[in-house]
């Protein structure tokens, strides 16, 4: 993170552990929480949870059928369909997809995705 932003810039959002990523653009996007520090992307909305135990369920609801067809509800442009932050406010999470007791799969690089595929046999 160092590399890239100061660690009091204001001019990059910088993303903290356990904070909940999502896609601003696209049809169908993707959600995790944060493993380690790093610097956003203009094209990521990083949430600050107040209760941080509650990043994989959400993330977990994010990624799955009913929070995807939720998200499309949200989405503005036909080339090119992205979400808000006023859309991010008001998207309707139900009481129940909090109850998920899972975990999110875990943040891997693309290099070490790369060496599993490659080399795995």
């Amino acid at each position: 993170t160092r590399r890239w932003a100061a660690p009091q810039s204001t001019a990059v959002t910088l993303i903290t552990p356990g904070d909940l990523l999502i896609s601003r653009v696209g049809e169908y996007s993707y959600a995790t929480v944060a493993q380690r520090p790093a610097v956003a992307d203009p094209g990521i909305f990083v949430l600050r949870l107040r209760d941080q135990s509650q990043g994989p369920a959400l993330a977990h609801f994010l990624n799955g059928r009913e929070g995807q067809t939720r998200r499309r509800m949200f989405l503005r442009g036909m080339t090119v369909p992205s979400l808000r932050r006023a859309d991010i406010a008001r998207f309707p999470i139900p009481a129940e997809a909090l109850e998920f007791e899972g975990d999110v799969d875990p943040d891997v690089g693309l290099a070490d995705q790369l060496e599993q595929v490659l080399w795995t046999a």
